[in-house]
């Protein structure tokens, strides 16, 4: 015996909303990052002949991530520049070699952030 197929019909009504599904898992910590940046710089008066030292500190429990000097032209001789072990702060150590008058200023900068 044949089948006898009529036309299609029009399209229901939508059904109810389903009820929520449950609450899924925690997802994976995200990769450590920095925030809270922050760019630190220190100074200190050269004098002629002599071993300055200068130290960018960071603040807040920030670590420093950078750092490093400005000086003026051919004045002073680099010896070190370094972050120290705790990397709360950058230091530049160096040699002023000129001889005679006038003064100017040697610094160290430091860039900081919260590290996670």
């Amino acid at each position: 015996m044949a089948r006898a197929t009529g036309a299609t019909g029009a399209t229901g009504p939508q059904g109810p909303q389903g009820t929520p599904g449950g609450k899924g898992d925690t997802g994976a910590a995200g990769t450590p990052g920095l925030s809270g940046t922050q760019f630190v710089t220190q100074s200190v008066q050269l004098s002629n002949q002599s071993f300055p030292t200068v130290t960018a500190l960071c603040t807040g429990g920030r670590k420093v991530i950078a750092g490093g000097f400005q000086q003026p032209a051919g004045e002073i001789d680099i010896h070190q520049s370094y972050a120290d072990p705790a990397l709360n702060s950058w230091s530049v150590e160096g040699f002023d070699h000129v001889i005679g008058p006038g003064s100017s200023s040697f610094s160290a900068f430091a860039v900081c952030a919260f590290v996670s």
